[in-house]
């Protein structure tokens, strides 16, 4: 399930981005956004509207290429700060061998210190017993 929503800045009541996320927590989030997203926030309070909750995902990616495309992106002469044209989601992607070797690469060699290694295993050993969605929050932040 999903959900689609716009951020729209309070200052000129325009919608400024839109997108979409597993749940509504995404929505509220500041965390992962773009720069440009981000001076906006910095120069103005926003408010959050939800446009569709507990929806399919893949319905959720065609409607978000749709408010993408009704709005327009700052980039093609409209409003919004999205950097894509919407619907680009990549839930429970699997990389290939070949791109896990790409993106291992620069951390070939380098050592690990031992605080390190013991916080990683306790987020291990704490993360076997949850659930998926409790896993993927724990990422998140």
């Amino acid at each position: 399930m999903a959900c689609l929503y716009r951020h729209i800045r309070k200052d000129i009541q325009m919608p400024f981005y839109i997108g979409i996320g597993l749940d509504t927590k995404r929505a509220y989030s500041k965390t992962h956004r773009n720069a440009y997203w981000k001076s906006i926030v910095g120069k103005t309070d926003y408010e959050v509207e939800v446009l569709f909750d507990e929806i399919d995902y893949e319905y959720a990616k065609i409607k978000e290429k749709e408010f993408i495309a009704l709005y327009k992106r700052r980039k093609d002469g409209g409003i919004l700060c999205n950097l894509t044209l919407g619907g680009d989601g990549v839930l429970g992607i699997v990389h290939s061998e070949e791109a896990r070797k790409k993106m291992g690469a620069p951390n070939k060699g380098k050592t690990i210190s031992e605080w390190h290694k013991k916080k990683h295993l306790n987020f291990i050993k704490v993360e076997k017993g949850l659930k998926r969605q409790e896993k993927r929050c724990l990422k998140v932040h």
